[in-house]
């Protein structure tokens, strides 16, 4: 069977993703065709897939200016995934001129959900699937909080279309709540929607002390980690202000891991961020980190900032914090807010509010917050379960 896998972007947790997945895809014994952006085509990702698959694995470039001109549509959201399935439909066509296509997965079906849903597919008789992950127009019936979606019937509406399709073989969603929604408000279609929960490991052998040792962490800080893209998102700004606050715990140090967006540097290069430098509270590794890497930063650090704006679905580092057994200090906003109060994950609080960031430092620096371990989450976000669910659909 010949599998195109759908992406382009390799920012934050996509790249994860594409790899395991089409990995699992190639060990199954189908060969795999993967779109990314021409300025992707050497991501790590790819060239490890490379190495290993050889002749079963292909990669189609996407045009990076034809990209950027779909994500900033004139006609904004609409137009943006208008264009996105335009451009996943060629090259779909593109691929299967060369090699009949049996099955088309999309790792991230938020670029253009609504569209395939007012649509339909654009991969002609192929059968195709994905996964959503940032669908909200169900939030307030769970008590969520964030802003009401626009077009929020619509989208709906549109989300609902989607399952008509003759051709799809299964939508996955790492939202249990959007599972629950559907399973409650629209049973006749939750067999097309799948539940799986965002995958989150951490493979390696560092120990506390000895992940601090590599890392030059004085044994006496209390490390707040920083994980991901990094980028405005993250809400670093209010944080190191915080750390820099005279009655907040000089104790507390930085550690920020990932690759930064340009939008970020500004504050990187700033005179507050170099302060916490030259008072030796900080740690940056600026780049894509592999698992031994991940491992090693999860295991040095006290504590996970979860403290993002106008984030609202869910987050991988959320899992990646509970299977390491550490403590979070959470934006109250969105599934992120959610489970850290229903699960007991930390302190969930409102990230803009100084003082509340203050408090939460000076809580995890006392040692007063313990988070307390979710077996329900440490049981079921593995890659294991994760890829098995998604292969059953092929």
């Amino acid at each position: 069977m010949h599998i195109l896998i759908i992406e382009a972007a390799l920012t934050g947790h996509h790249s994860g993703y594409l790899e395991r997945i089409a990995a699992a895809y190639m060990d199954a014994g189908h060969s795999v065709s993967v779109t990314v952006l021409q300025g992707n085509a050497k991501h790590l990702a790819i060239e490890r897939l490379k190495s290993t698959y050889g002749a079963a694995f292909n990669v189609v470039p996407l045009n990076d200016a034809k990209y950027q001109a779909a994500l900033h549509s004139s006609m904004g959201e609409p137009g943006r995934e208008l264009a996105l399935r335009r451009m996943f439909g060629k090259a779909y066509s593109v691929v299967h001129q060369s090699n009949p296509v049996d099955y088309v997965f999309i790792p991230y079906l938020d670029y253009c959900l609504y569209a395939l849903g007012l649509l339909g597919s654009p991969f002609g008789s192929a059968q195709w699937g994905g996964i959503c992950m940032r669908p909200s127009f169900h939030y307030s019936q769970f008590g969520v909080i964030a802003p009401k979606p626009k077009l929020a019937k619509v989208k709906h509406t549109l989300f609902l279309r989607l399952f008509r399709s003759k051709t799809l073989k299964a939508v996955y969603t790492i939202d249990e709540l959007l599972h629950r929604f559907v399973a409650e408000q629209h049973p006749q279609w939750v067999h097309r929607l799948q539940y799986v929960p965002d995958p989150a490991e951490l493979n390696g052998s560092h120990t506390y002390k000895s992940a601090r040792q590599e890392l030059g962490i004085p044994d006496e800080a209390v490390v707040v980690l920083v994980y991901g893209a990094i980028d405005e998102r993250k809400g670093l700004d209010v944080l190191v202000e915080a750390l820099r606050n005279p009655d907040v715990s000089k104790t507390l140090y930085l550690l920020v891991v990932g690759k930064q967006a340009s939008a970020i540097q500004p504050l990187m290069t700033s005179p507050q961020f170099s302060n916490l430098s030259e008072n030796k509270r900080c740690h940056v590794i600026n780049s894509y980190v592999d698992e031994v890497v991940q491992q090693m930063v999860f295991t040095a650090s006290d504590v996970v900032w979860l403290g993002y704006r106008n984030h609202y679905s869910m987050s991988g580092v959320l899992v990646m914090a509970a299977v390491a057994g550490k403590a979070v200090i959470a934006s109250q906003d969105g599934l992120i807010g959610w489970y850290t109060r229903k699960q007991g994950l930390g302190i969930s609080i409102d990230t803009r509010n100084l003082c509340q960031v203050a408090g939460a430092l000076n809580a995890i620096a006392s040692g007063t917050v313990r988070p307390k371990t979710s077996r329900q989450m440490l049981g079921r976000h593995s890659w294991t379960q994760f890829i098995a669910a998604v292969l059953k659909a092929r």
